[in-house]
């Protein structure tokens, strides 16, 4: 596995390389842009191999996984806990004997807990 945690000498290296940024307007295509040239960059210095080449895809798989791990998932989990669980009850495996938190979800409209119409907002419901 490949981790962001690098030793501070090496971190003080590269700091230079990430320190500026992108604009405050960047978009997506720009991210992409400037992912897609660092992971370039690293292959011109090591050698275009199969190495160098499967080195940068763990990297780029690992930087996703980790700023899920991270960032996606306690934001998805904020998300949920303010507006309310999507998955109906006794989808979830109940874990160490807790409560599968759709247990508390209220019935719709039709008075269906499993309607799909239950978290619109009424306006929308028919």
């Amino acid at each position: 596995m490949v981790m962001p945690y690098i030793d501070r000498k090496m971190r003080d290296r590269v700091r230079v390389h990430v320190e500026y940024g992108l604009p405050e307007d960047a978009t997506v295509g720009a991210l992409t842009y400037v992912l897609t040239r660092v992971a370039c960059d690293f292959i011109r210095r090591r050698g275009k191999s199969f190495q160098s080449l499967a080195e940068v895809v763990a990297a780029l798989e690992q930087t996703k996984d980790e700023f899920q791990r991270r960032v996606i998932h306690p934001y998805e989990d904020e998300k949920m806990e303010a507006n309310g669980d999507v998955y109906p009850p006794g989808l979830l495996p109940v874990v160490d004997g807790s409560r599968d938190p759709t247990d508390e979800m209220e019935p719709c409209v039709h008075g269906k807990r499993l309607c799909g119409c239950r978290n619109l907002p009424s306006e929308a419901r028919s």
